[in-house]
């Protein structure tokens, strides 16, 4: 069994290694790290635009001036309307203060909805 191994291995060593695979592995080995690096940058884009929705949506429903102020913005406003949780609306002369909460209605149980109705508040 011995004998036939290093005869083996022998047999192995004698094969001579084409000139181009040298070219071939390297190649081979720069378009998986061009693969990997596209990968990378794609999944680092994906967690920027996420965190950047959760700062702005969180910036939304925390901070109420904030909230008016990108009211104002025209794509944002409609935006900000759809993801704030809260909504604000001021007025001058009296200051009339206008909050609307989001509430559960018409569920058939008036505890639960109660429950949750003074939770959200």
């Amino acid at each position: 069994m011995n004998r036939q191994m290093e005869r083996a291995r022998a047999r192995y060593k004698e094969v001579e290694l084409p000139a181009e695979l040298d070219f071939a592995v390297a190649s081979a080995i720069r378009a998986g790290d061009r693969k990997r690096r596209s990968r990378d940058g794609l999944r680092r884009t994906a967690a920027v635009l996420a965190s950047c929705c959760a700062c702005f949506v969180l910036l939304l429903n925390v901070s109420p001036t904030f909230a008016q102020a990108v009211e104002a913005v025209p794509v944002l406003g409609a935006l900000a309307r759809v993801v704030t949780v809260r909504e604000y609306r001021i007025e001058d002369k009296e200051h009339l203060i206008d909050v609307r909460l989001p509430a559960l209605k018409n569920t058939g149980n008036t505890d639960l909805e109660q429950r949750v109705n003074t939770e959200i508040s």
